[in-house]
């Protein structure tokens, strides 16, 4: 973030006053915007009608991290602001039930094979043993990722299995132990970062790009050589592959 949204961030800490609020969520504006235009990325060309419902959603988000957020904690505000950004957007979502039952239906079928055929193979499956798993064309299993994945979009929230407790809220149960819940958000942590670093060179790679450098679609498009449209399907398969990693050894 640019010296003038840390020197009003500064400000509003040593002040803590509404005309110092005001001219700090000025200031940060601009990485509201750049949360949702990372979140776009695993959704459906409609959802840009949500843009504006979100944005709002989003400034909320970040006057309620600058409200608690503790600098004595040695988080850095940005990190603790993404993530508040981006989860009042995803509870956005969840109230507008942008994901329909068949949308979640044929993404959750999509992840069920991926995970059943890796546990076989012991490895990290190419998209075309993938199609053929599915006893599909490679063309059509690249249709259903572009036309499903929206499904990316709330990654813990497809890692469940019915009549058990999905991982989302083991991670955010309230009555468990200070030494559990750590336990638990430590091991989800290690295994989700060796299934990156299991993951396929190009999803690795796009997975750095559009998270970590924040790039958009057609900027990431260029650095891989592919076409936008390529590059909504290699992050979708990017996510199934993390999501399988992570049920196998959570559900």
């Amino acid at each position: 973030m640019d010296e003038g949204a840390s020197r009003a961030l500064s400000l509003w800490l040593a002040h803590r006053d509404e005309g110092h609020k005001e001219d700090c969520l000025l200031a940060w504006l601009p990485l509201v915007k750049r949360v949702w235009a990372r979140l776009k990325v695993s959704l459906p060309p409609s959802a840009d009608a949500l843009a504006d419902d979100l944005l709002q959603c989003g400034s909320m988000g970040l006057m309620q991290a600058l409200e608690s957020w503790d600098p004595t904690r040695g988080v850095p505000f940005e990190a603790w602001a993404r993530l508040r950004i981006r989860g009042a957007m995803l509870d956005e979502l969840r109230r507008q039930d942008t994901l329909s039952k068949e949308c979640r239906r044929r993404w959750k079928a999509l992840q069920k094979g991926l995970t059943e055929l890796e546990q076989g193979l012991q490895r990290p499956a190419s998209e075309e043993e993938w199609a053929t798993f599915l006893g599909i064309s490679l063309e059509a299993l690249r249709e259903q990722l572009l036309e499903n994945s929206p499904g990316s979009m709330v990654f813990l929230d497809f890692i469940d299995e019915e009549g058990k407790v999905p991982l989302r809220e083991r991670l955010a149960d309230a009555s468990a132990s200070p030494a559990d819940a750590g336990a638990l958000k430590a091991e989800v942590k290690q295994a989700l970062a060796t299934a990156i670093g299991n993951l396929p060179d190009q999803e690795r790679t796009l997975l750095v790009l559009l998270l970590n450098q924040d790039l958009g679609h057609k900027e990431a498009a260029q650095v891989l050589g592919v076409s936008a449209g390529r590059i909504s399907q290699i992050y979708a398969k990017a996510i199934l592959h993390l999501q399988a990693a992570l049920a196998v050894k959570f559900v």
